[in-house]
């Protein structure tokens, strides 16, 4: 198993994805959270992600060294 640091850090990760998709979605908690699955493809520079649910586009960044932003938009740019 990963270290809690990891695990936890993949958690949020995965919930601030999920979080502002449905943010941007404007459906609340309507849709459950285990309907939204999130891959990744990265780089040493770069990380694209891909949601399940097709049409969104999204950003992650790393502020700090404990806190995660994530942006859901209808536009890859």
């Amino acid at each position: 198993l990963f270290p809690y640091t990891t695990l936890f850090r993949s958690f949020v990760r995965f919930w601030t994805l999920k979080e502002s998709y449905l943010k941007q979605t404007g459906t609340g908690l309507s849709i459950p959270m285990t309907d939204i699955s999130f891959s990744f493809d990265c780089s040493e520079t770069l990380c694209k992600i891909t949601c399940s649910e097709p049409g969104v586009f999204f950003s992650q960044t790393k502020l700090e060294s404990r806190h995660i932003i994530s942006v859901c938009t209808k536009s890859p740019h």
